[in-house]
């Protein structure tokens, strides 16, 4: 048993409004390390009316795994090297902008006890990311979305 003594503010706890199932704008704003291989990378959307909207994504660094191409896909989405020999540096993924499509999946972990009668969890995970668009501050850029034009 853990016992402690902890400060809270004096406002209501945050809440973590999930992104609906369609296309958004996102930032990163997290990454934090798991284990020596894996990250969890927290997604914000950065523009819309679901702006602050979150999600969270694990990432493995380790290039031997079976889930490395979706590292390579995050990498590819956010213009930084994906191919060859790749220096990943997770500093510079925080305020990396990029366009990916959002499902909703329910849990399949059994619930726990006393939560039997309330509906499976869901999650929001990216199931595809759009390389066409890319997101900058330069309206002259050619096939680029400009960030007052972009609403979600």
């Amino acid at each position: 048993m853990v016992k402690r003594t902890a400060s809270a503010p004096d406002t209501e706890p945050e809440t973590f409004s999930m992104p609906s199932e369609k296309e958004h704008l996102f930032e990163v704003t997290g990454v934090d390390v798991i284990d020596d291989n894996t990250v969890s990378v927290l997604c914000v959307v950065h523009a819309g009316i679901e702006r602050g909207a979150k999600l969270q994504t694990r990432m493995t660094l380790d290039d031997n795994a079976k889930g490395f191409f979706a590292t390579r896909k995050f990498l590819k989405a956010c213009q930084l090297p994906y191919k060859g020999d790749i220096d990943i540096d997770t500093d510079t993924w925080y305020g990396c902008k990029f366009f990916a499509d959002v499902v909703h999946v329910e849990s399949t972990k059994p619930p726990k006890p006393g939560f039997e009668n309330r509906p499976p969890l869901k999650f929001a995970n990216i199931r595809d990311y759009n390389y066409e668009k890319t997101f900058c501050y330069e309206p002259e850029a050619a096939g680029h979305v400009v960030e007052k034009e972009w609403d979600a």
